[in-house]
């Protein structure tokens, strides 16, 4: 039972507490915060971009971009980037696979090996980047004004960066700020309302139990804490700096605070410092004249100062440039005392190279240093130094883009920044996506990974695959899937007037859409020789032999290519209609009655299974354009059934090219390339021969509308092709030439990301997805 005197006591510490690490008197559910000097003050993640792959021209537009910016704040603001863990990025545990009894469990184990083996190599940190900003006005009101306009101005600059601001609401800066303070738990009981009406405060929510400053550290609770503040600034400092110090794989926050002054108080700054600088000079000449000494030189650090003001005067009236106070300030936690030495000397090693990283004392000092390194509010240390935007923009905080999606699929490891890349199709605004390099890159290794892993991570999704080298049947028999052969002596049937009720959008009118479909089919049967009788008499016929099907409730026989055969045969409106339908009926025969009749049968394959591939390797020529309509509509079919169902369908058509080289087959795969996303669908093509495939337009504008893009290793003249269609640098360029199978280029939500991409060939998982001639035999 706790005494009226400990409750007190207890209280009394977290009021203390509160007041040492939580600056805020108020907070709004969207994000704006009151400090205790009355000050109003915002928070926005700023996206990362990809600084370190850019060339060095690419580089120098980055930073007058990133100057521009720096230059477009009026008030004080502070640059944040803060090294948090990847479970506080991501829900980690969704990374894994949850077993499902259905035969495939001893893969989703194996599976949840490789993936913990590979979080405890990869990064356990993810760097992040926080414009916080704050602004003195009389009313909220005009606060809200002042945010929404430096969002807007922030934006369009950014934009040109291919970065934007995000603003965090009230929930998310409190599991900002509570993740650094307490990384071990989670804030789950945030509960605004209830909070409100029981009277307690918001911000008790995020404040530790207990803060101890100490001589050159502090402790929040059970860990440990060291603030610095970087005491000098060299004239020239590099640009990887900021990444160079945020390296270690462990928790820091470094913030620059910046308070902007105008360029009328920065002019009068300098000429009155010139004025006093020109006096010291006068008055030492003076001296030197009494003491006959005429040939005395003017001091050295005098005629410095008169060079660097004249050069800073020409800065801010000449060339854009504007003055700054500025801080810089890290905070460091570790778990341990020992932990907090080891890493502390390590980041002043580190940093040693290009300033003095003062550790903050006295230890009140301590406690000012971490508030300031956080995005909190405004700088409680002081410790200014004057630089113009030229010199501010070198500390740029840009590294390179991750992509960490919530419940994304794991697709390799980011080479640059070592973290996890995990992408989420469904969260892109267009989740079509595309596999290419040359022979021997690992693109059907990749797709077959992506293959196996929507198997086992999504039960409640469907995979159909084109495979036209019969490279997907071991896998696909291995997960319990149903290949279906096609070709002109195949038992496998697909009967192409396959329909159901969500065929098409057309509700009043469903056979439209199959209607259209026959009419590609006979376009290819009649090489293109089609004409206004024709389509006439097919689109009657067509929904001749619906009529009672659908009447039915689609239930019963399907119709198929023998119906509409006998219906055409027995057309006999008048005499030019019976002549158009018999010629029709003629060309078709040798696809209804004749040799290529595989198209003319029901449909008896087992069409419902989770997994299938289309075999299409014995498709002959002759039989191919008509075949691959069959096999698209086909697909059709079961992407709008699954719709109703509300079930996502993946499809993978491996040598896509194939499809692009008929008229017909690329008009119907780029009309599905655009309608499958709202049916609940994504599309995957495959590909060795990019430059024969970017001569279709359609491809070329289905490739540049697709959100995910691999690029595992090119040829020259398609590595150059890619590179303009994608906007590609040089320097990111590099990373898809003559490079080692399994590694590439991941192009997503317009970033680039260098990736690499490898599994332990003990696994079954290798054995089942390696394409290697000679390798699955020798493991076997």
């Amino acid at each position: 039972m706790i005494s009226k005197r400990q409750n007190r006591e207890k209280l009394k510490r977290i009021d203390n507490v509160r007041s040492a690490l939580v600056p805020f008197v108020k907070t709004y559910e969207n994000g704006i915060f009151v400090l205790s000097d009355g000050r109003f003050v915002k928070t926005y993640r700023i996206h990362d971009i990809n600084f370190l792959t850019s060339d060095e021209q690419g580089q120098k537009s980055i930073l007058l971009r990133y100057g521009e910016f720096l230059n477009s704040m009026l008030d004080e603001f502070k640059i944040t980037v803060i090294n948090r863990k990847l479970d506080e990025v991501t829900d980690t545990d969704r990374l894994f696979y949850k077993r499902e009894e259905d035969g495939l469990d001893e893969l989703r184990d194996e599976q949840n090996t490789y993936i913990s083996d590979l979080t405890k190599r990869a990064n356990s940190f993810v760097g992040e980047i926080y414009l916080t900003a704050l602004c003195t006005r009389e009313k909220y009101d005009d606060a809200v004004l002042y945010f929404s306009r430096l969002e807007n101005s922030s934006n369009q600059i950014l934009s040109k960066l291919n970065s934007s601001l995000i603003p965090l609401d009230e929930r998310e800066k409190f599991e900002l700020i509570y993740g650094f303070y307490e990384p071990d738990k989670k804030l789950v009981n945030y509960d605004r309302k209830n909070e409100i009406k029981s009277g307690h405060l918001l911000t008790d929510l995020i404040c530790p139990m207990s803060f101890v400053p100490e001589r050159n550290s502090f402790r929040i609770d059970e860990r440990y804490g060291r603030s610095f503040v970087i005491g000098s600034f060299p004239q020239y400092l590099s640009v990887s700096f900021i990444n160079e110090l945020m390296s270690s794989n462990v928790r820091l926050s470094l913030s620059i605070d910046v308070k902007p002054l105008s360029k009328e108080k920065a002019i009068k700054m300098a000429q009155d410092k010139n004025v006093a600088n020109e006096t010291n000079i006068v008055n030492f000449q003076r001296k030197q004249n009494e003491k006959r000494n005429w040939a005395a030189n003017i001091p050295f650090d005098m005629e410095k100062n008169r060079d660097d003001l004249k050069e800073f005067l020409n800065d801010l009236t000449k060339r854009d440039q504007r003055m700054f106070f500025t801080t810089m300030t890290l905070t460091l936690m570790c778990d341990s005392k020992e932990e907090l030495i080891k890493e502390s000397d390590n980041l002043v090693s580190i940093a040693s190279s290009w300033v003095r990283l003062d550790t903050l004392t006295p230890r009140s000092r301590q406690r000012d240093g971490l508030i300031t390194s956080l995005p909190l509010g405004g700088d409680c240390i002081n410790f200014d130094r004057t630089l113009i935007t030229e010199a501010l923009s070198a500390f740029v905080p840009f590294k390179i883009q991750d992509i960490i999606h919530n419940q994304g699929i794991m697709c390799g490891i980011n080479r640059i920044s070592g973290n996890l890349i995990l992408i989420d199709r469904k969260k892109l605004k267009n989740g079509n996506s595309w596999i290419l390099g040359k022979p021997g890159a690992g693109k059907s290794f990749f797709a077959k990974q992506q293959i196996l892993s929507i198997m086992l991570k999504d039960p409640d999704s469907d995979i159909i695959i084109i495979d036209p080298e019969r490279e997907y049947s071991k896998l696909v028999t291995e997960l319990s899937g149903e290949v279906i052969n096609i070709s002109s002596n195949s038992k496998n049937h697909i009967n192409p007037f396959d329909i159901n009720e969500n065929y098409s959008d057309n509700i009043e009118n469903p056979t439209l859409a199959k209607s259209e479909f026959i009419i590609s089919i006979f376009e290819q049967i009649l090489k293109g020789k089609i004409t206004g009788k024709h389509l006439s008499v097919i689109d009657r016929c067509t929904n001749n032999i619906y009529r009672r099907y659908i009447k039915n409730g689609y239930k019963g026989k399907v119709p198929t290519f023998k119906d509409l055969y006998k219906e055409l045969s027995s057309t006999d409106d008048s005499e030019l209609s019976k002549e158009t339908a018999q010629e029709l009926a003629l060309e078709a025969e040798i696809f209804i009655e004749g040799s290529l009749n595989t198209f003319a049968k029901d449909t008896n394959v087992k069409t419902s299974s989770r997994l299938i591939c289309y075999d299409i390797l014995d498709l002959g020529s002759q039989l191919l354009p008509v075949g691959m309509l069959v096999v698209l509509d086909s697909i059709l079919n079961r992407i709008t059934e699954n719709r109703s169902k509300g079930k996502t369908t993946y499809i993978f058509i491996d040598e896509i090219y194939l499809l692009f080289t008929h008229e017909y087959t690329s008009e119907f795969l780029y009309k599905l390339w655009k309608r499958i996303r709202k049916y609940g669908g994504y599309c995957t093509g495959i590909t060795q021969n990019v430059e024969d495939l970017l001569h279709s337009e359609r491809a070329r504008t289905m490739l540049s509308n697709s959100e995910f893009v691999t690029m595992l290793s090119q040829a020259t003249s398609d590595r150059d092709e890619l590179s303009r269609l994608l906007n590609i640098s040089d320097t990111e360029c590099k990373f898809i030439y003559e490079t080692p199978p399994g590694e590439g280029l991941i192009h997503i939500e317009n970033k680039n990301i260098p990736f690499v991409n490898r599994y332990d060939k003990s696994m079954k998982a290798y054995r089942l997805i390696s394409t290697k001639p000679g390798e699955n035999e020798e493991k076997s």
